[in-house]
């Protein structure tokens, strides 16, 4: 199977270029390159490398700033089977689209919409962490299990990660957007919800829209598929503004998906029926 590989970035070059060097240190490459940028370059770093691996490479400036609109450009110029989506500040392990690819060709699921990885940044915590985990338990603000959304619309996965390590393949209900792949066929009902944007920068859109993918496709994470989230301060919003963020994404997902009853149906977004 063709595999695509996305990757929006905003002013952040030395990020992206060491994503870059880590896909071009894969043991299965891509066959597709698709960098969106919404800052500053002229083009994507290492060009000639990926094209003298046979790799073929995008590189797409737009006016129109945005996360997620960024993804939905990427996935209109996709031609592989396998559309992965990565953050600009990751690097990624060698066998990390490796362990991707083969979970869609293994065939386990006739339907499978799409697979995430993870992030090995997630250590095991200490007494003090477990004891947050705990209280964001009970307070309804992360999950028991990763990959899942609490009944308030929180789906804090970090701690959850931690706290809860597993080694096999797992069903999820949500996918992190930069640790992220789904099969061609799911774009063909669903994109990103460009309305998560506040000030070019969004909160919680990776969560709206695999919770919308996972009522139609299975989605899964494979613990194998690992990589390093590094975390730009470049383009991310201080610690107060991205509390609010969180939970004004937060009551977004509730009140799209929970208090409305819409786990079980679709939802309209700018007047279109996702289903």
């Amino acid at each position: 199977m063709k595999s695509s590989v996305i990757i929006p970035t905003c002013n952040r070059p030395r990020e992206l270029k060491r994503c870059l060097k880590s896909i071009l240190d894969q043991t299965h490459l891509p066959d597709e390159i698709i960098v969106i940028d919404d800052g500053g370059l002229n083009d994507m770093p290492y060009r000639i490398d990926f094209e003298q691996k046979e790799i073929q490479c995008i590189f797409k400036k737009k006016s129109q700033k945005g996360l997620t609109r960024s993804r939905n450009l990427g996935i209109q110029m996709a031609s592989g089977d396998i559309v992965m989506f990565l953050d600009d500040d990751v690097v990624l392990t060698p066998t990390y689209i490796h362990e991707i690819v083969n979970v869609y060709e293994s065939g386990f699921d006739k339907n499978l919409g799409g697979v995430g990885g993870v992030d090995l940044n997630y250590k095991t915590p200490g007494f003090f962490n477990f004891a947050e985990y705990i209280y964001n338990i009970i307070f309804l603000i992360s999950p028991i299990h990763p990959g899942n959304v609490t009944i308030t619309g929180f789906s804090e996965q970090t701690l959850t990660a931690k706290a809860y390590p597993f080694k096999k393949m797992i069903k999820a209900r949500v996918l992190s957007g930069g640790i992220s792949s789904f099969h061609k066929k799911v774009f063909e009902q669903f994109l990103f919800a460009e309305d998560f944007i506040d000030d070019h920068h969004c909160q919680g859109e990776d969560k709206d829209f695999t919770i919308r993918v996972s009522k139609v496709y299975p989605l899964y994470i494979q613990p194998k598929a690992q990589l390093y989230h590094f975390p730009c301060s470049i383009g991310r919003p201080a610690k107060y503004r991205r509390g609010r963020e969180i939970i004004l994404s937060a009551y977004r997902i509730f009140s799209r998906y929970v208090r409305h009853g819409n786990y079980s149906k679709g939802v309209e977004i700018d007047g279109a029926r996702l289903v």
